[in-house]
């Protein structure tokens, strides 16, 4: 009978694998659970450094998260963006043991936004020019965003398109804002060459706001320009654009500028 030959080598490797089989299993470190008040005031301390003025949030649910017993961990927050629109928002949590991300999850809550409302001290009817006299600001606390929320302009004017009753929530269907000139106002028509300008009236036949290109009549060329609304009683000449009538003209105004 032929007897096989181990090596030495082959001796070592078979000891050192029953070694490793019977070897006990290292222990795993036990997970443990954030604390609910930790996580909770991980949101408060973020909302509380970048929350807008105006604007609460109101934690709802809370995520799990697990870490290594004996770690020493952080909790990150990732606030929703934006902060100042109202409705119910989700947020990302991260437990995070020195550089090292260990659990993540996800948290919900409630945006509030405060917005002023504006309430009719008297009734007001369709067709009255708005003014601000005739109402006055409350706080409200949006849950939602609201289109039909009445935002008030300064320096804007606006006609009312209904009746609304004293003590009612004014509603952006209830006005029409107005534009600085409407069509058939006057405005003063300047031309400029140089340091010399040229002023005449003229009517305004397209609408418009301060910065706007607008149509105006102008009774010295009759013709109809293109002419850039300066305020709401002055737009400066920028171009003609077509004959209008012909018939005597009116005698300009002119006026030196300074240089």
């Amino acid at each position: 009978m032929r007897r096989r030959r181990i090596s030495l080598a082959g001796l070592a490797l078979v000891f050192a694998v029953a070694s490793l089989a019977s070897a006990p299993a290292p222990a795993c470190a036990e997970r443990v659970a954030v604390a609910p008040d930790a996580l909770r005031d991980a949101i408060e301390s973020a909302w509380r450094l970048r929350a807008p003025s105006g604007a609460t949030f109101e934690i709802r649910t809370l995520p799990t998260l697990h870490h290594d017993d004996g770690d020493s961990i952080a909790i990150d927050v990732a606030l929703p963006d934006p902060l100042d629109a109202p409705g119910r928002r989700v947020l990302t949590l991260s437990c995070r043991a020195g550089e090292r991300v260990v659990s993540r999850g996800l948290a919900s809550g409630m945006i509030r936004v405060r917005s002023p409302v504006w309430i009719a001290t008297s009734d007001l009817a369709s067709g009255e020019a708005l003014s601000t006299e005739a109402i006055e600001p409350h706080d409200q606390w949006l849950e939602r965003a609201d289109a039909r929320i009445f935002h008030l302009e300064e320096g804007r004017r606006y006609r009312l398109t209904r009746d609304v009753p004293s003590g009612a929530v004014l509603s952006s269907r209830d006005v029409t804002r107005l534009p600085d000139v409407e069509v058939g106002s006057i405005v003063t028509l300047v031309s400029r060459a140089g340091a010399a300008a040229v002023e005449v009236t003229g009517r305004v036949r397209r609408s418009g706001d301060v910065g706007d290109t607008i149509l105006v009549d102008n009774p010295l060329s009759n013709t109809l320009v293109h002419a850039r609304l300066v305020d709401a009683r002055t737009a400066e000449l920028l171009a003609p654009v077509s004959k209008r009538r012909t018939g005597a003209e009116p005698q300009p105004r002119q006026t030196e500028l300074m240089p």
